[in-house]
């Protein structure tokens, strides 16, 4: 008989080209993209006449459909899915590299192309699966039945969104093997000739040698073993053990500081795969370049001092130095935060490092000239084998002055000039900015039209937005703020066009009245309200009154589901973080949030969108992150294999990404773990942070949106979250790109009153009574989720 063999992916024809011709049969092959597996048949046929032909391709298993195939063949073989190959994720999980080798091969071969690939102990033959189509499934055995294995049990584990597809998988020549014979060991470190001699030792133990890695002594940070493969075989890691530990004590030197640190997975840094991994940091030990990591020695300590008094810190670091600690570090703090604490991490088992370095920083804080009242707390946001200590201290906020001396400094260091129209002085806000003490103060007539304009270059932004808010409030007219100049120019340039002036309100000869300005805001008269008012076209949020979406245009189904919040505890600090978000949604602008993990930096953002019905879409940034994600791609067509274009390859569309719909629809677009990206792709997104957002699609056609391409949806806000930078992974975010983060706050941990305010809620659903800026707010009544526990005895004293 005549056979087409239609499908996308000519390499898997040829797979199926022989089993088709050793059965007598004529066999041609047409590239185009079907959507499903089938073999159709003339219904003129006899269907028994298949049945030789259905057992060769057993391990496709295509459907069997009565419809006229191609031209000119008696039966056509489609060969396709409705989703492109490469969109799975596969994960492969076998005993050998070369046997990871060839199956990542023959997988790309045929359409696959997103691998990630784990060589180390395998007991079983199996496929892990989500949506994975049958066909999808089919195809990976035909795969493995080519390199050995044929037979795969499948296992159903996640729902049909997931594109995960995970193979485990053994190499045939492996098995029955002991693991002295499978798996390899490497050795790296600083000593070659050392390394040498332990790879003998160890051949003389019975294990397989590999080829040693030399590894810079300022790369080689411990003695590490690695046991990878061997994890579950005791004997053979006692044996590693045993040979490593004796080979370095009989190098004479003092690890007493620096003990054997043992992982049993995978070494994970790019060794030989599958085995173990000894690291011997010799040269370093000897030479003192290897910083102690273990026991209280100072140098064992890497110290960071985060603060905006960056020149004030000299004091507190030589302070550290003279007592041992090597080389702290000082970096820069934003203005404007609040809250002096130190996180230990691995310090906080060693008593006498945490109360020195304790005492140093209180004495920094105290000679600073710091109310009694702001305490040094601790922050649990490192891991407990961290051997950092990062100290923040905003002692330039929390001053004696407080925002007020910050002014004061900030407004000595810049030169700030007035322009406006010749006809009219705007004399209230003259005086206003004039006693704030600048560098150099100017007012300069000159005819001018267009925006009110606030151009500045290295200034501060919380400065700038300061004269833009004097201003904006004397003159009735709202400033914007334009980056005109580099970070080395300070210079602030105020722009008054003709015809702003109208609503100049305060009186040329009121002086400025800072500690009126900075006053908290009078208590209201009768009893508190609720924080939450929830009305049909808008919810109040403190005083603070934000409009719901309407439902127009696509997205409802991305509005946060209410049943996510049936516990939602909203104590002090949650509604602190609430009301700074809604004050960004009011004021448009970019709001960043850092903190340590599970303080509600995500979770606030969701509410929020939830409370207003606002369509949210989230994005988890990595490393692996690329612009694709958030601008675009090209993604293979949906045309049908009968398309005249499929005939001639695939065609592709441009897909947008996340960052364009939700520029366009009105969403909200939240970037969780901001940090964890790398700083291009950060970058990337710099005009969308801008006071007027756009983006200039470049990857595709050069379309503008925003500016004077199309417009930016009204309703579209855009949020971010991350750790702080000592968290592993993560990266400091550079000043000028934090700053572009108008909207930013550093959400503290939790308290104990936070605690109890949860369990108040889980086990009696009453939400707390809570104080925000001042204003006494009015808790409520909820679902408590846990009411059984209310009948334990001494309930709410513990």
């Amino acid at each position: 008989m005549r056979i087409q063999v239609t499908t996308r992916h000519l390499a898997l024809a040829e797979r199926v080209r022989p089993l088709l011709e050793t059965s007598g049969h004529d066999v041609t092959v047409v590239e185009a993209r079907p959507r499903r597996c089938e073999l159709r048949y003339r219904s003129d046929l006899d269907v028994s006449a298949l049945t030789g032909l259905t057992e060769g391709l057993k391990h496709l298993r295509p459907s069997l459909v009565r419809s006229e195939p191609a031209p000119g063949a008696d039966l056509e073989l489609r060969l396709g899915d409705a989703r492109p190959l490469g969109t799975w994720k596969v994960r492969i999980k076998t005993d050998s590299a070369a046997m990871a080798d060839e199956l990542e091969a023959a997988l790309r071969a045929v359409g696959f192309d997103h691998f990630r690939v784990k060589v180390g102990r395998q007991v079983r033959d199996k496929i892990t699966f989500g949506g994975a189509s049958e066909y999808v499934r089919d195809l990976i055995r035909l795969v493995a039945a080519d390199l050995g294995v044929p037979e795969l049990t499948e296992e159903k584990k996640w729902p049909d969104h997931d594109d995960d597809v995970f193979i485990e998988i053994r190499d045939p020549a492996m098995v029955g093997l002991p693991p002295h014979a499978r798996f390899p060991i490497e050795i790296a470190g600083d000593d070659i000739e050392a390394l040498e001699e332990l790879a003998r030792e160890l051949e003389a133990a019975g294990f397989r040698q590999t080829a040693l890695t030399p590894v810079p002594a300022r790369l080689a940070p411990r003695f590490r073993i690695h046991f990878g493969a061997f994890a579950e075989d005791e004997e053979a890691k006692q044996a590693i053990r045993d040979v490593a530990h004796r080979f370095v004590e009989r190098m004479g030197l003092d690890t007493s500081g620096h003990p054997w640190v043992e992982e049993e997975g995978p070494d994970g840094r790019g060794g030989s795969p599958g085995g173990a991994r000894i690291e011997l940091p010799l040269d370093a030990l000897r030479s003192g370049a290897l910083r102690p990591y273990a026991g209280s020695d100072p140098r064992r300590w890497c110290v960071e001092i985060r603060t905006d008094a960056v020149d004030r810190a000299a004091g507190l670091a030589a302070a550290l130095t003279s007592a041992g600690y090597e080389n702290p570090r000082v970096t820069e703090l934003p203005r404007g935060l609040h809250g002096f604490q130190v996180a230990w991490g691995a310090a906080d088992a060693a008593p006498g490092v945490t109360a020195f370095i304790r005492d140093a920083a209180e004495r920094f804080i105290r000679d600073a000239g710091v109310p009694a009242d702001h305490a040094l707390c601790a922050a649990h946001c490192l891991a407990d084998d961290d051997d950092r200590v990062v100290i923040t201290l905003p002692v330039a906020t929390c001053g004696p002055m407080g925002l007020d001396a910050w002014l004061r400094a900030a407004t000595a260091e810049h030169s700030l000039s007035i322009i406006h129209p010749r006809e009219h002085r705007p004399r209230g806000v003259t005086d206003q900015l004039r006693l704030l003490g600048w560098r150099s103060f100017e007012v300069t007539p000159r005819h001018r039209s267009g925006t009110p304009s606030v151009l500045y270059g290295g200034a501060p932004l919380a400065l700038v937005e300061h004269v833009a808010r004097l201003a904006g409030e004397a003159l009735g007219a709202a400033f914007e703020l334009v980056k005109a100049w580099g970070d080395d120019d300070r210079d602030i340039w105020l722009e008054v066009p003709h015809g702003a002036g109208a609503g100049d309100r305060t009186p040329h000869d009121a002086p400025l009245d800072l500690a009126t300005w900075l006053a908290d805001p009078a208590p209201r008269s009768g009893p508190p309200r609720p924080f939450l008012d929830l009305r049909l076209d808008a919810v109040r949020v403190g005083d603070l009154d934000l409009e719901r979406w309407p439902g127009e245009g696509p997205g409802a189904e991305l509005v946060p589901g209410h049943e996510r919040f049936v516990d939602y505890c909203l104590d002090a600090r949650t509604l602190e973080t609430l009301l700074h978000v809604a004050e960004c949604v009011e004021l448009r602008e970019p709001c960043l949030l850092e903190g340590p993990t599970s303080v509600s930096k995500t979770s606030v953002v969701e509410y929020l969108a939830m409370l207003l019905g606002q369509p949210l879409v989230r994005l988890n940034l990595n490393g692996q992150t690329d612009t694709g994600e958030l601008i675009g791609r090209f993604v293979p067509s949906d045309a049908g294999a009968d398309d005249a274009r499929a005939a001639a390859g695939p065609a592709w569309r441009w897909q947008d990404g996340l960052v364009i719909k939700a520029m366009r629809h009105g969403w909200w677009l939240l970037l969780d773990e901001l940090n964890l990206a790398e700083p291009q792709i950060l970058e990337r997104l710099n005009p969308v942070l801008e006071r007027h957002p756009s983006l200039v699609v470049t990857e595709h056609d050069n379309a503008v949106i925003g500016g004077r391409g199309a417009p930016v949806h009204p309703r579209f806000r855009i949020f971010a979250t991350m750790n702080p930078a000592e968290y592993a992974g993560r990266s400091a975010l550079s000043p000028a790109y934090r700053d572009r983060w108008r909207g930013y706050r550093l959400v503290p941990p939790p308290a104990e009153a936070d605690y109890r305010a949860m369990l108040e809620r889980l086990v009696y659903g009453r939400q707390p009574d809570v104080t925000v800026r001042g204003q006494r707010w009015r808790g409520g009544r909820g679902l408590a989720t846990h009411p059984e526990l209310a009948a334990v005895a001494g309930m709410r004293g513990f």
